[in-house]
């Protein structure tokens, strides 16, 4: 913004009040000697046709191509001024602009009403808060703030963050929480189980059997004669708890063995009970034929690994 140097044709008079003839006009720098700290002076607003300094005048007036002229400067209103007679007589000097500029306005009088830029300073005293469609809350309080902004009572935006109640829709993105804050610590669900003491078992549905051996929590049950051949072989693959019994035609029971039961006579008995690997077989040997005959083992395992 250019600022013109009153008035339109400002007029320098001489020591003896007369009009300043031949004289010379030196503006420099505010609150510095105008003759050595020269400023850019110009003969138009826009500030595009320089004045060399000093200017000199004629019948009093600036002197622009012997016609009178109008002085302008840029930036800042202030400036220093010093004026002297064709013989070099000191007028007068001021080290700031005591003989006036157009205006003492700052930025804000060369804005247009409809692009106006506030880069600082505070604003205040408004008839009616600024709107939402205009950047503002369109509130003087907090709490209609927040209601204008969508932020009611039921939001996030109101909970204490050390309160925080969540009541519905979904969370991502966290780290694993804590078995001690209510979670699994886990990213995954083997993850989680283990954190929680939970084994293979843990798998298996209440009430459901699966006779797919290839999966945790399959239920295998298998019976066969006491007789030597064939017997009772574990399903392939993983480890299975397993509970066998071998019973004759006897009544007194023998002590629990491990894969093979034994016999006394026709009769025969035996418990075993223990976590084995899959394809154990159960061929308890019983040469008697009254104990072939009579004799059977049963098998009880589930899978659990």
């Amino acid at each position: 913004m250019a600022v013109r140097v009153l008035p339109s044709y400002p007029n320098y008079r001489d020591t003896t009040g007369g009009p300043l003839e031949n004289g010379y006009i030196y503006i420099g720098t505010a609150g510095a000697d105008a003759e050595t700290n020269p400023i850019s002076v110009f003969w138009d607003e826009g500030g595009t046709i320089p004045a060399s300094q000093p200017i000199r005048t004629v019948g009093g007036y600036p002197s622009y191509s012997g016609s009178p002229g109008m002085l302008y400067v840029t930036g800042s209103s202030d400036f220093s001024l010093t004026v002297r007679t064709v013989t070099g007589t000191l007028v007068y000097s001021a080290l700031n602009n005591t003989y006036g500029a157009t205006s003492t306005l700052g930025t804000m009088a060369s804005q247009n009403s409809n692009a106006v830029s506030i880069t600082g300073g505070s604003i205040s005293g408004l008839t009616s808060p600024l709107t939402v469609a205009s950047g503002g809350t369109g509130a003087g309080n907090a709490a209609s703030a927040r209601a204008n902004l969508d932020l009611g009572p039921t939001k996030m935006a109101n909970q204490d963050i050390n309160n925080v109640q969540i009541t519905g829709g979904t969370i991502t993105g966290i780290t694993d929480l804590a078995v001690a804050d209510g979670g699994t610590g886990g990213g995954t669900p083997a993850a989680a189980r283990t954190n929680l003491g939970l084994g293979a078992l843990a798998l298996l549905e209440e009430g459901a059997i699966t006779t797919d051996t290839t999966k945790v929590g399959a239920i295998f049950i298998g019976s066969d004669n006491l007789d030597g051949v064939g017997g009772v072989t574990l399903p392939s693959g993983g480890t299975w708890a397993t509970f066998a019994v071998a019973f004759g035609s006897g009544e007194n029971p023998l002590a629990p063995g491990n894969q093979t039961f034994g016999q006394y006579g026709d009769q025969c008995a035996g418990v075993y009970a223990n976590t084995i690997a899959g394809g154990t077989n159960f061929n308890p040997v019983g040469p008697n034929s009254t104990f072939r005959a009579n004799g059977r083992i049963v098998v009880i395992a589930i899978r659990v690994t």
